[in-house]
């Protein structure tokens, strides 16, 4: 309901209205000042993976409001929930109404900055660019894949061949200015409950949401420096930077219950999220150093994510245990995300006839690239949950078992191509300024009048696949915990969590000869993998001041297990930052101890000071 009246469009900015939580770059959840490495995200109590290599935890721009019925957010860690050390967010989808129900929302927007500005970045895309996704356009041409291409591609090769081979990619090179349509959003949802007789119903719920927003600023810093001593920095680059951007969400929810008595009960859930983000830069300055110019620099990015999870779940109560219960759940969660054909243009900028005319020229150092990167992954997430109550004099006690398997795989592959000019670059080869695709058309790049080299490369082809990976995770774990008042103001919740993970990663130069994944997992599976087993205790407890005012203490120990990318044995370029990562495949688990003293005082229902 606070989200309704809010009007946060989705998930991320609902959080930012949390005690003690904040919401990095529109995406990201920090709990109590701790980032993405000790967050946990999960759906309707289920994992599921997340978009971005660079972050361990999930994007939460992806989960539009209209499909959410609550979100529940755990600052201290108990044995029943998943490890985590900061916190912990489940994000729970809407289940059918008591009766039939219709909700629509349109809703337009603009911001000074993108709208109304002529001067707004764009580059042509797809046909499909306003539905979240790619269409082909910036796939990888055929020819250049391999399917028609000799076999092995000459690294030095003819004018005739290389012009070949770099006709095959789309020529567009630089962004256009123009103008920016309005930020627009829509939503549906219905639902309806049916009476099937005696104590069953059955319910469903179908929801659908669609954001299309600008984003643009002009003269922005992108700078690059480097320490030369302990309290002292050199510039390497300087820059100013124009971005545009649009980026696309929508989101579909289907849900169907079963209610077949009172005591039990069925859920199936289906949600599938897409994002769109197409990006256009202009960056002009200077390098700094011993090599020092002016330079002109180009980018063009497209990011397409998809979240697709599937959920089957229940609840069943065993009336002669005292009302006991059991909750089970299995999810299969595929997420991908890719960034297909991101163009980088770097030339220097160098003044002729004394100012009166320029010349952009590509050195031979900074060569236009494309870079071509696709990441998938699957989370296989099965729980149980065992709940007895047992009345001990005046009070009952709440004794909880359970265990989970959590099954993760990813496969990330990166293709990089670039084309490199040998000899003196035609005077009128780049004179236009802001249109570097002139640099790589026949007359200019491959005319034979100017005895020009070129030299075609695939990066992926010649390194063996260096900038690819594959990884799998198992984790299974099991928990005991008992929830009881030892006096009327006093309650404890303790137990234990006991997890094994199994973890396994390799750079993909040895797998080029399977074509299914089930080769590529037994292949994971007979390399070995690093195993540890952990025990987690946990101790929470509560004292109640008045009915109005909480005192807590907690004592835990959790885990936070690195990532597939910072384990992934190759070095990754990330192009907002100009810096180069390298994965680390020997990293292990790291052991947290963690000591919370919470003291919150309620005022009236959704009244809070903590």
């Amino acid at each position: 309901q606070q989200i309704s009246r809010m009007g946060d469009s989705d998930a991320a900015g609902a959080l930012k209205r949390v005690t003690g939580v904040t919401v990095q770059g529109g995406k990201y959840v920090y709990i109590r000042g701790l980032s993405d490495r000790y967050m946990k995200v999960t759906l309707n109590g289920a994992e599921i993976p997340g978009l971005d290599p660079n972050f361990n935890t999930v994007q939460m721009d992806l989960f539009p409001s209209n499909v959410i019925e609550n979100m529940m957010i755990a600052k201290t860690f108990s044995p029943d929930q998943v490890s985590f050390t900061g916190g912990l967010v489940d994000i729970q989808t809407k289940e059918f109404p008591n009766r039939f129900t219709v909700s629509a929302s349109a809703s337009w927007g603009f911001n000074t900055q993108a709208h109304f500005n002529d001067e707004y970045l764009t580059y042509e895309g797809g046909d499909r660019d306003w539905l979240g996704m790619d269409d082909g356009t910036r796939a990888i041409p055929d020819a250049v894949a391999g399917e028609e291409s000799p076999e092995p591609l000459p690294n030095l090769a003819t004018p005739e061949v290389v012009y070949e081979f770099s006709d095959e990619f789309n020529t567009v090179l630089a962004p256009e200015r123009g103008t920016a349509p309005i930020d627009q959003s829509y939503s549906l949802s219905l639902g309806n409950q049916y009476s099937l007789g005696g104590e069953r119903s059955f319910g469903f719920i179908a929801g659908l949401t669609y954001q299309n927003k600008y984003g643009f600023y002009e003269n922005g810093r992108l700078d690059d420096y480097d320490a030369n001593s302990a309290t002292t920095a050199e510039a390497n680059e300087l820059r100013s930077e124009d971005k545009g951007s649009n980026e696309v969400i929508w989101s579909t929810l289907l849900g169907a219950s079963l209610k077949v008595n009172n005591n039990n009960r069925l859920r199936a859930t289906y949600l599938h999220n897409q994002n769109g983000l197409s990006t256009a830069r202009y960056l002009d300055g200077s390098t700094r150093g011993s090599d020092d110019y002016e330079l002109f620099q180009t980018n063009l990015e497209y990011l397409e994510r998809s979240l697709s999870s599937a959920q089957l779940s229940g609840k069943h109560v065993i009336p002669f245990l005292n009302k006991a219960s059991v909750d089970w759940l299995s999810s299969y969660t595929h997420s991908t995300q890719n960034e297909p054909d991101i163009r980088f243009f770097i030339a220097e900028i160098i003044s002729l006839n004394g100012g009166e005319d320029t010349l952009y020229e590509v050195r031979s150092n900074r060569k236009p690239e494309r870079r071509f990167r696709t990441m998938w992954e699957y989370n296989w997430h099965n729980r149980i949950d065992l709940n007895f109550p047992v009345n001990i004099a005046e009070a009952t006690l709440n004794l909880k078992l359970g265990g989970s398997y959590l099954d993760k795989y990813r496969d990330s592959d990166e293709n990089r191509y670039a084309i490199e000019v040998i000899g003196t670059t035609p005077t009128d080869a780049f004179s236009d300024f802001g249109r570097p695709e002139l640099y790589v058309i026949d007359e200019n790049l491959f005319g034979y009048e100017q005895q020009l080299q070129g030299s075609f490369y695939n990066n992926d082809l010649f390194s063996d696949k260096v900038y690819s990976y594959i990884g799998k995770d198992v984790i299974s774990a099991a928990y005991a915990m008992v929830d009881f008042p030892l006096f009327e103001k006093l309650r404890i919740v303790t137990g234990v969590r006991v997890e094994h993970t199994e973890m396994s990663i390799e750079n993909k130069i040895d797998t080029t000869i399977f074509n299914r994944r089930s080769q590529i997992e037994a292949f994971l599976d007979s390399r070995g993998s690093s195993t540890e087993l952990n025990y987690l205790p946990s101790m929470n407890i509560t004292y109640s001041v008045t009915d109005l005012m909480n005192i807590r203490f907690a004592v835990s120990q959790s885990i936070a297990r690195p990532s597939f990318r910072e384990r992934a044995p190759y070095e990754y370029y990330e192009y907002t930052e100009n810096t180069s990562i390298l994965g680390n495949p020997d990293l292990n688990i790291s052991t947290v101890d963690n000591i919370d003293l919470r003291w919150e005082y309620f005022f009236n229902p959704g009244e809070l000071i903590s």
